[in-house]
């Protein structure tokens, strides 16, 4: 009988009720939408790599940008007897890493710094997360393949870099003959072309790295070890997973700030759900009274208040959700490259949470205010 009536009592007050709704499901979903955010993001990188996959770079270098190996160790490399093979193939990956302004020849948007990988086809074997999904490898000079948020890395628009579609940088053409996916990486924000024909283009004659699959768990140590013997290399390697995760944890400082103004919203919320709480206790003191006459006890009666905060929280953390979910996917791009956004239950679940701390938070005051009045007070109050 007590919960009918606190379920009638929301009905009958459909504009307080909706306003809280409304206002926790903002709060929740302002929050939620940025651990989606940082959760894409830090996912994406740690997310790249495979585990027996070792980054070769210069000594001294922490990324391949600022790596140069000189060519010649590659074909030492390759030869390396811990090493994986595909058939004949070596799965040895020499690639060239930068940065270039691109210029799509379709559609009037800015030229855009894009990230160009020169690889050979081996890199397919060895990045095994990329997929060919349209087209083909590119294969001849002045042919590239894009992946699939490249034109999100460049701010194009999605349907931009398809097949058939010429762009232009480091001062010539490129023909795009194929298309890629790599699924919650960072590759796939990447445009891959012949290796000898990117470093010919931007003249360079060296090197970024070399990524190299090794046979077993075992042989990564084996390989690690026979690498820090060879001097005369002047290289190092480093697992990709562990290479990647590091670009990760440079965006702790962000996943940080983000729970924090999170915090700060929850904080919101419940002044917000404990103004409306009031208000709606305060205005019903009376009735307070009159339930305890008719020898309902406290505890149950608050219990019921409490039940009546949680129904609009609960209902405006499931909107939030839901419209959070909408944006699931949704990508974006940052300087590494590109990301979407990731909305799964552990994301859900923070949303749900925070709705009922936001209940229980603004509804403590008022309902501890409301248990202290005395039975004839109650019934007495104006």
């Amino acid at each position: 009988m007590l919960i009918h009536y606190h379920l009638r009592s929301l009905t009958k007050r459909p504009t307080r009720t909706a306003l809280t709704v409304v206002s926790i499901a903002l709060a929740v979903f302002v929050s939620i939408s940025m651990l989606s955010l940082v959760r894409g993001l830090v996912s994406s990188l740690e997310a790249t790599g495979h585990p027996l996959n070792l980054v070769v770079l210069t000594r001294g270098a922490e990324t391949l940008e600022f790596s140069s190996v000189d060519r010649r160790v590659f074909e030492i490399l390759r030869q390396n007897q811990y090493i994986a093979v595909d058939g004949d193939t070596a799965l040895a990956s020499p690639e060239f890493y930068y940065t270039s302004l691109l210029e799509a020849e379709r559609g009037d948007a800015p030229p855009a710094q894009a990230i160009i990988r020169g690889v050979l086809p081996v890199a397919l074997a060895v990045h095994h997360q990329v997929k060919l999904t349209e087209g083909r490898f590119p294969e001849t000079s002045g042919e590239i393949m894009a992946g699939s948020l490249a034109a999100t890395r460049t701010g194009l628009p999605r349907n931009s870099l398809q097949i058939g579609d010429t762009v232009r940088f480091d001062g010539n053409e490129w023909l795009i003959v194929g298309r890629f996916a790599a699924p919650g990486t960072a590759f796939d924000s990447e445009i891959w072309a012949p290796l000898d024909d990117v470093m010919l283009s931007s003249r360079r004659d060296e090197l970024s790295g070399i990524v190299v699959r090794a046979r077993d768990a075992a042989a990564v140590d084996e390989f690690l070890f026979d690498l820090q013997l060879r001097a005369d290399l002047l290289v190092y390697a480093r697992a990709e997973t562990d290479y990647y995760a590091g670009f990760a944890a440079a965006y702790r400082p962000v996943q940080a700030m983000v729970w924090a103004m999170a915090g700060l919203l929850t904080v919101g919320g419940i002044f917000i759900g404990m103004n409306t709480f009031l208000a709606s206790i305060t205005g019903r003191i009376r009735e307070v009274g009159v339930l305890r006459t008719l020898g309902f006890r406290r505890p149950a009666i608050l219990g019921g208040f409490v039940l009546e905060s949680l129904i609009p929280a609960l209902a405006g953390g499931v909107i939030a959700c839901l419209a959070a979910w909408g944006l699931d996917g949704f990508a974006l791009r940052v300087p590494m490259g590109a990301f979407r956004l990731q909305f799964d239950l552990t994301v859900a679940a923070t949303g749900m949470l925070l709705s009922v701390l936001i209940a229980l938070g603004g509804g403590a005051w008022p309902l501890w205010r409301a248990a202290r009045i005395r039975t004839v007070d109650a019934i007495r109050h104006r």
